[in-house]
């Protein structure tokens, strides 16, 4: 769906007074004194006693997945660490702390720099250019709709605003699509944030949306670049993740999943990234549990944010066509190729995503050496269903496929610090240009 200047201002208007409505005005998760540890799997009893501290001590895992040989990342309280460290001491786990205090962390990861209350102000101001300190702190969602406003409207030749459906509660999911000499080619599909918590993602896709265009563009074109715009037409939604972002932002800084409340009495929210319409009903790769992180939902596709963004790719696929999917999340430095939900059975086109991964992993580790595993997401981590890629490969037949983690592999995990952006916006888009010229 595609909208005009005037059609857009009223949309950003109403996503600021939805951002800043008593509905997000519940009171914040205080995670002050809380600690994240690495706790090594050198063996399948290592496992059961992680698993059992995770459901007995009500632990929050920052990663997904139990596999010998590998790590769970959990955050805990201070009402838990006596218990937890008394067991894992007797276990003899191996345990490296992540954040000894992760409110401090998150208070020194960098404000928001725009409250949520002025949001809705600047979503009416028009700028007439991008802020070109945008990538130096995290902000505010409303801030984040004007960004991408402010670009499609300095470059109104190569740039226009797209909506895909709207979240579950309203706000719509707004992305850019932009273009070199004529729109109209085949498409290249960017997410991220579907994870409300992935600060980095919407940031760093961002990036890619400023550097296409500043760099890209008929007037200010740098070759390699602009071959890009002239070979494909690009469609970047930086938040796909709408209310879940907002309230990692004004309630829970460490929040996941959507915000759909089944009822008065379950737990809130449904992980999108295992609610996409392929392999949903397989098990293992989802949890059925509405309380837990990565709960799938009660139906393949249930979610409004599903519905909305999944309509917009059929729609591509069924008019130009869709090249290429990338779904970005972090934390970890990964590529990851389908399939999500089975290990056993190999992609049909498996040799030509380890191909191209080859040449895109090598892209991203050029500039700062920041290296990047690859490979099936399956046997390279854990299995997951009903996710993006499965779903793009799969349902829509999209042979380039993928899921990217970006930075870091633990050190901050999801609360990486300001001064990351600009670093993983730039190797990440120098793996990005090497990716497509590799199609």
């Amino acid at each position: 769906m595609y909208f005009s200047k005037t059609q857009i201002l009223a949309i950003l208007a109403f996503t600021g007074a939805v951002a800043a409505s008593p509905v997000a005005s519940v009171k914040k998760v205080n995670h002050s004194g809380t600690r994240v540890v690495r706790l090594q799997t050198h063996t399948e009893e290592d496992i059961a006693v992680i698993k059992s501290l995770v459901d007995n001590l009500y632990l929050d895992t920052w990663t997904h997945g139990y596999n010998v040989n590998s790590h769970v990342d959990v955050a805990i309280p201070p009402s838990a660490q006596s218990e937890f460290d008394r067991i894992s001491k007797k276990a003899g786990l191996n345990v490296e702390v992540m954040h000894e205090d992760l409110g401090a962390s998150i208070e020194a990861e960098s404000p928001v720099t725009v409250s949520l209350a002025s949001s809705s102000r600047l979503a009416l101001q028009a700028a007439n250019a991008p802020d070109p300190n945008w990538f130096t702190a995290y902000h505010a969602y409303g801030y984040h709709q004007t960004y991408l406003y402010n670009l499609a409207t300095s470059y109104p030749n190569n740039a226009e605003i797209v909506v895909a459906g709207q979240s579950t509660e309203g706000r719509e999911i707004v992305g850019i699509h932009i273009w070199g000499k004529q729109k109209g080619k085949t498409a290249i599909v960017l997410h991220s944030n579907v994870h409300a918590r992935e600060w980095i993602t919407s940031k760093v896709t961002e990036y890619f949306a400023t550097k296409l265009l500043q760099a890209g563009t008929v007037s200010n074109a740098t070759a390699a670049i602009s071959s890009m715009l002239d070979s494909y037409d690009y469609f970047i939604f930086p938040v796909v993740n709408p209310d879940g972002f907002v309230y990692s932002q004004t309630t829970d800084r460490m929040w996941r999943k959507n915000r759909l409340r089944l009822s008065s009495n379950s737990c809130i929210g449904t992980d999108v990234n295992r609610n996409w319409d392929y392999k949903w009903s397989s098990s293992g790769g989802a949890s059925t549990n509405p309380c837990a992180q990565d709960f799938k939902g009660l139906g393949a596709g249930d979610t409004a944010e599903y519905k909305g963004l999944s309509g917009f790719l059929k729609d591509l696929v069924n008019t130009v066509g869709v090249k290429l999917f990338i779904d970005y999340h972090s934390y970890s430095q990964l590529i990851l190729s389908p399939w999500g939900y089975t290990c056993n059975t190999p992609a049909p086109d498996e040799a030509e995503h380890l191909r191209v991964m080859k040449i895109w992993e090598a892209g991203m580790r050029r500039r700062y050496k920041t290296s990047f595993t690859y490979g099936p997401s399956c046997t390279t981590i854990y299995p997951t269903t009903g996710d993006s890629t499965d779903y793009t490969y799969g349902a829509l037949n999209i042979t380039h496929s993928y899921s990217v983690e970006l930075r870091d592999t633990g050190r901050y995990g999801f609360v990486l610090p300001a001064n990351q952006i600009i670093p993983s916006g730039e190797e990440a888009f120098d793996g990005f240009q090497d990716l497509v010229h590799a199609l």
